[in-house]
């Protein structure tokens, strides 16, 4: 039944008239003779006849057997059950699965095509290439490069988006994390899952299910059931799982004598040697037990989820400055020394990138009409005037155009020379969050921080310096900087083949500002830097150039409008299907901005409330704190600016529960 009433609402278009008019016939004659309610054809549902796959199945579990396969001519993996699904109880557990894995969109989670549940069930799934997190591990470190805690990371993303959406994963190890063909980590089999409610405490189980030495010992106890806590325990037998390239506990010890180590004397294995001290306490945090007492209430058991990821991302940008400061005597050091500017090359900088400031807050007036006396509701992003730009790539919050009448031309002033062919590229969509942040998501006051948030975002390395600082944050503007920096990026295979590595010395300005209607702002402008001090280097680098200004304004309380025009010098017809795919990623990353200062916000708190609460309560201390200003901007919490440098940088830091107001 489910699969005739598939053919004639999924599938209609394809038969004739008469053969349509007979699948009618047909399925009210069988919905006659059936007794049962005519069933209704889920979202997900994917009939057999579009799914073709290897009978041979390439790895096989207790529930089922993994296939190779195509959906709609595409790669897929076909997961079968291994038997019908005729009782209630395994209907219940496939549907379950169904219904959590489904709704999981996130690039650390595998995608869910679909499912049949008619028959012999089956999933549709993503195609991961890169096979299962330990594997891949392996064959990069044959090959030199070492990205443990970069994969380690992108799991720690997976498992928050998760326990934001109150999923727990219920059975994490190695062989449940896959590597796609672009390299990213992402969770998959989600037959244990639950979703937890707000109120009421997990239930336990009657026996443990899944993999026991992945297990928290809670769960082996049978004192409760799935949990946030429970997940990160298992996480963090992945990473030694992941560091080792072996089981956690060893390859040798029986599965008995785990859960004695576990259950009965709260151990941990033995530390790797291949863990630093803070990665081995990473682990060890997560198995505190005092941890989970204090922490009872929901929001906190979430609050465990987030301070194992930021921690994460702390060893993540650690290890990946660590590998960088070994590759100095490397082709990737940096050629170029710190120079103070002249006044007048000073001068210069501020003007160029003042004058491509103006020229797009220009253009974003007109794209809306809101010229001098004409203001008007801001377009859809996917709907600008089609005389003057063709749509290229549109989604849901986001849509990229090609400019048809080359302005670039026209704005050879600006581009100061060396372009032969520009042309204008244009992003525009909406980002939810606030203003704030946006800016503070973007600033990149130091190198270190541009390399996190460019990695993070385009998932592809970056090498660099900052060369020559010219503006620093103040009390009006704490997102404010300009400077000037170099970077490199390099191509991985195939592309290297194509693709030169290329460096840019940018000069590059952010911040906010209040315009003279009253509006206020926030921007960053790239442009290339053209200072005779820095010339191209030697090959096979190639110069690059990289131009471009972001308009950030808050349209409404949780939207901001983004307007991000960019300059690109056209290539060969391949490599400019090549520019236009990686400007879309790249540009991308703006969209991430806001989860970039979730993870900042509470990398700060991590580092410094508690110290500073100490500070705060010693009796030698005054009431308020000069490193520190809060405005209540949000009900959720207090806005913080912190002094982080001599320089008086103010990163803003806010809207955060838990964050302590010391000038109350």
């Amino acid at each position: 039944m489910v699969l005739l009433k598939c053919e004639k609402e999924t599938y209609f278009q394809k038969y004739s008239a008469d053969e349509l008019e007979l699948l009618n016939a047909v399925f009210g004659y069988a919905a006659s003779l059936s007794r049962a309610e005519v069933p209704h054809v889920p979202q997900w549902f994917i009939p057999p006849h579009e799914v073709d796959f290897a009978e041979t199945p390439f790895s096989k579990g207790a529930f089922g057997s993994v296939h190779h396969g195509t959906w709609l001519d595409a790669r897929v993996v076909v997961k079968r059950m291994l038997n019908p699904v005729d009782n209630e109880i395994d209907r219940g557990v496939f549907m379950n699965e169904i219904k959590i894995w489904y709704y999981l969109n996130f690039p650390h989670v595998v995608k869910l095509h679909g499912a049949c549940h008619v028959g012999r069930p089956f999933f549709v799934c993503e195609f991961a290439s890169n096979g299962i997190l330990t594997d891949f591990l392996a064959r990069e470190e044959r090959e030199g490069r070492h990205v443990l805690w970069q994969k380690l990371y992108e799991v720690a993303l997976g498992l928050h988006f998760l326990h934001e959406r109150n999923v727990t994963h219920g059975d994490l190890k190695g062989n449940n994390i896959l590597v796609s063909a672009d390299g990213l980590a992402k969770l998959t089999d989600f037959g244990l899952s639950l979703i937890l409610t707000t109120t009421t405490a997990p239930a336990p189980m009657t026996k443990a299910l899944g993999a026991l030495r992945w297990k928290a010992p809670e769960i082996l106890n049978n004192t409760s059931g799935p949990s946030f806590e429970a997940d990160i325990y298992s996480f963090g037998m992945s990473i030694i799982e992941a560091a080792t390239h072996a089981l956690p506990w060893g390859n040798q010890m029986p599965d008995s004598a785990v859960r004695y180590h576990v259950v009965n004397k709260h151990a941990l294995p033995k530390r790797p040697g291949c863990l630093t001290d803070d990665q081995w306490e990473l682990i060890q945090s997560i198995y505190d037990d005092r941890l989970r007492e204090i922490r009872s209430g929901w929001l906190a058991r979430n609050r465990v989820t987030q301070d194992t990821l930021t921690n994460c991302m702390l060893i993540y940008e650690d290890n990946a400055q660590l590998q960088e400061e070994e590759g100095m005597t490397s082709p990737r050091h940096v050629p170029f020394r710190d120079l103070e500017l002249t006044v007048e090359e000073e001068q210069h900088c501020h003007d160029r990138a003042f004058q491509l400031l103006d020229r797009t807050l220009r253009s974003y007036d007109e794209r809306d009409g809101q010229g001098e006396g004409r203001p008007t509701a801001p377009r859809h992003h996917s709907e600008l005037d089609n005389t003057q730009w063709k749509l290229l790539k549109t989604q849901n919050d986001a849509s990229m155009y090609i400019e048809r009448n080359n302005r670039a031309q026209r704005d050879l002033n600006l581009l100061d020379g060396g372009w032969e062919n520009p042309v204008v590229l244009l992003m525009v969509g909406t980002i939810r969050g606030d203003l704030d942040e946006v800016m503070l998501g973007i600033e990149t006051p130091d190198f270190a921080s541009f390399k996190t948030r460019s990695e993070i975002h385009t998932k592809q390395a970056v090498h660099g310096a900052v060369l020559s600082k010219l503006l620093s944050s103040t009390e009006d503007d704490p997102f404010r900087y300009m400077g000037i920096q170099w970077l490199m990026f390099e191509h991985h295979w195939p592309l290297s083949v194509m693709v030169h590595p290329r460096d840019f010395v940018s000069l590059a300005s952010i911040g906010t500002m209040t315009r003279t209607n009253g509006e206020r702002i926030g921007y960053e402008v790239v442009l290339p830097a053209n200072l005779s001090r820095y010339p191209p280097l030697p090959k096979p680098f190639v110069r690059a150039k990289m131009m471009y200004t972001a308009i950030f304004k808050q349209l409404e309380p949780g939207i901001v409008d983004i307007y991000l025009h960019t300059y690109v010098e056209t290539q060969s017809f391949i490599l400019d299907k090549l520019v236009v795919s990686g400007i879309w990623k790249s540009n991308l990353g703006f969209w991430g901005s806001t989860q970039l200062a979730e993870l900042k916000k509470l990398q700060w708190c991590i580092t410094h409330c508690s110290s500073q609460r100490q500070e705060q309560m010693s009796p030698t201390s005054s009431k308020g704190c000069n490193a520190y200003t809060f405005v209540n901007l949000d009900p959720a919490g207090p806005t913080c600016y912190m002094k982080t440098s001599a320089a008086g940088r103010v990163a803003t830091i806010g809207a955060l529960s838990g964050v302590p107001n010391f000038s109350a």
